[in-house]
């Protein structure tokens, strides 16, 4: 999945894949090629949240709150972990995990509220 460049910034494509799990095309695949496409979004999604740029991890932030509300427990097993683990490791990682842990939080916060 490739980033894109507007007005210097850098944006991924994160929400233009949402409506490609829709619960209409969900039911139509075969369990095989849900899950495969599912396991796809989430790595996106996952890899986003430990993006080096803030705005990028707030949109992945966002994107995950739309996983976990479409795919359940499966989005937050196949990332949280992930960022847990992340976090144990000494360097800049364990930093970028720690921020994409609370843009995680912080959009469940902010949606819960609305």
């Amino acid at each position: 999945m490739s980033c894109h460049m507007r007005d210097g910034v850098r944006e991924i494509p994160i929400f233009h894949m949402l409506p490609l799990i829709s619960e209409e095309r969900r039911m139509s695949a075969t369990d095989g090629q849900r899950e495969d496409h599912e396991d796809g979004i989430i790595s996106i999604v996952r890899g986003s949240l430990v993006d080096d740029e803030t705005n990028v991890r707030a949109a992945a932030a966002k994107a995950f709150d739309a996983l976990q509300q479409q795919m359940g427990a499966k989005a937050i097993d196949q990332t949280i972990p992930t960022l847990l683990e992340a976090l144990r490791q000494p360097g800049k990682g364990s930093g970028t995990a720690l921020q994409a842990l609370k843009e995680v939080m912080s959009v469940s916060t902010s949606i819960d509220r609305s």
